[in-house]
């Protein structure tokens, strides 16, 4: 089953994603499960969009045309 992410502030660290994961919308708002360079696969984060920097755009989108029903 699916947990609730917990949403955390992203600083300097948001330059370290290396892909998006997953996502899913709760109510209005969209998080996507990030996947940080130099971490293993299980130490994933649920981010909110709100909280990704603009020039992750193109990550989000390509993952989107990949994953369209996510």
């Amino acid at each position: 089953p699916h947990v609730d992410p917990l949403p955390f502030e992203i600083s300097d660290a948001s330059l370290n994603i290396q892909s998006i994961i997953d996502s899913c919308k709760i109510g209005q708002r969209y998080e996507y499960l990030i996947h940080w360079k130099d971490q293993p696969s299980s130490e994933g984060s649920w981010v909110s969009l709100s909280d990704i920097p603009d020039s992750f755009d193109e990550l989000i989108d390509i993952f989107h045309l990949r994953h369209p029903r996510s």
